[in-house]
């Protein structure tokens, strides 16, 4: 599908194929088309091919491939931030670009993002304010002090609060606060009614309205019902309040006996305490208490000695134990060495007869090498024998053909000489 030209008839090919149920054939195309570098500007023909791509990355399960187009839309928002900053004409575009681009880091859910625009804003500021006094003549440079320059600044750090505060980023929501804080501290000026509106309403903490209270006994009175009032957050505990929300929790009647007795002895409402110690006399409880504390300590202690008896007799089985397990490691060590030792033995012996045959062998290679080279030496002096002798008939032979030929010759001439 890459090789169509226009979007169009790329995504008319990929619906078709969605019809068929070729999603993987259209998603495939898509991708393709999109990675292509056919399209290098910007078309409306895109948009659609867009959505349909993003479509079947999620029916797909595919988000990863969906995950660079995210990685590009922040990186455009980042862009057209830097393009527009610091210029008076272009202040609601770029509020509007601020705004869309944290929106977008709170619907993703994108926390680093969010900080890394946010250290951008702040950069953008800290250029502004540092360049102020120099581009003073510029008119297209911002100005603080008209009001709707002060506000747009204003809107798009209240939104990078709000943000913040979504996402949970506390450091950036405080950072925020320092920012809108910074602005207004340096302009100077009282802000807006309604911003004054938005802080103002927000009651302090611990406060309790009571035009509320007054509300409620106004319907109360009204449509005849008790109102069950609030009690104040500051409200010092009382005795009475104490015992109260003991007995409504059933705490009481979850303590011993002896407490129980006691607590009724104290909170009767005929106490004296000159009786005290009279009826206290009847409650002999604590010392019966103790009797049982020691009969314990006595029981927990005779069974500690005889437990730390019985870890002496373990010790002791132990040790016999380890003892014994030596006895069989020394005996199994002996026999260990002792197979070592024969081991050994074997292997020199056997070490001891390779070498004996090696030796051997070496000895007759010596003596069959000796031989051959004897042998060599009479086939050489065969040979040189030979040779001579060839040579010496050849020569005779040679000498007796030449005194022939010479006598050949010699003949005719004699034979002239006669005549």
């Amino acid at each position: 599908m890459a090789n169509f030209v226009k979007a169009e008839t790329a995504l008319n090919r990929a619906e078709g194929s969605i019809n068929v149920g070729q999603k993987e054939e259209a998603f495939k195309g898509l991708h393709d088309l999109i990675a292509s570098r056919k399209f290098k500007s910007w078309q409306n023909s895109l948009e659609k091919l867009m959505f349909l791509y993003v479509e079947l990355c999620v029916d797909l399960g595919r988000g990863w491939c969906a995950k660079d187009g995210l990685k590009f839309l922040f990186e455009a928002y980042e862009t057209v931030l830097e393009i527009l900053k610091n210029n008076s004409r272009l202040e609601g575009i770029y509020a509007a670009t601020a705004r869309s681009a944290f929106q977008f880091c709170r619907q993703h859910n994108q926390a680093t993002e969010f900080r890394r625009l946010c250290e951008t804003i702040r950069s953008h500021l800290a250029i502004f304010v540092k360049y102020s006094e120099e581009q003073k003549d510029n008119r297209h440079w911002p100005d603080l002090s008209v009001p709707e320059t002060l506000q747009f600044y204003l809107d798009t750090r209240f939104e990078q609060l709000n943000v913040a505060t979504e996402l949970h980023l506390w450091e950036e929501a405080f950072r925020s606060v320092e920012d809108i804080h910074g602005l207004m501290s340096m302009v100077g000026k009282t802000p807006k009614a309604s911003l004054m509106v938005l802080a103002l309403s927000v009651p302090p903490y611990g406060h309790h309205s009571h035009c509320e209270k007054e509300k409620n006994l106004k319907m109360a009175s009204i449509i005849r019902f008790d109102v069950e009032q609030k009690s104040d957050s500051q409200e010092l505990l009382s005795r009475g309040g104490l015992f109260a929300e003991l007995e409504s929790k059933g705490v009481i009647s979850c303590v011993t006996h002896e407490v129980k007795d006691l607590y009724h002895l104290l909170e009767d409402d005929e106490f004296v305490p000159l009786d005290l110690a009279a009826k206290r006399k009847h409650q002999n409880f604590l010392e019966e208490k103790e009797d049982r504390k020691k009969e314990e300590t006595q029981l927990l202690q005779k069974k500690l000695e005889e437990r730390q008896e019985e870890e002496k007799n373990l010790q002791k089985l132990f040790k016999t134990e380890d003892h014994l397990e030596r006895a069989k490691r020394e005996e199994f060590r002996a026999a260990f060495e002792q197979r070592i030792l024969v081991e050994a033995t074997s292997h020199e012996r056997e070490q001891q007869q390779e070498i004996e045959l090696s030796r051997q062998r070496h000895a007759g290679d010596l003596e069959e090498k000796s031989r051959l080279v004897r042998m060599l030496e009479n086939r050489n002096r065969y040979q040189e024998r030979v040779v001579g002798h060839r040579e010496a008939e050849f020569n005779r032979m040679r000498n007796e053909r030449q005194d022939e030929l010479n006598r050949l010759i010699q003949a005719p001439k004699k034979f002239l000489s006669y005549i």
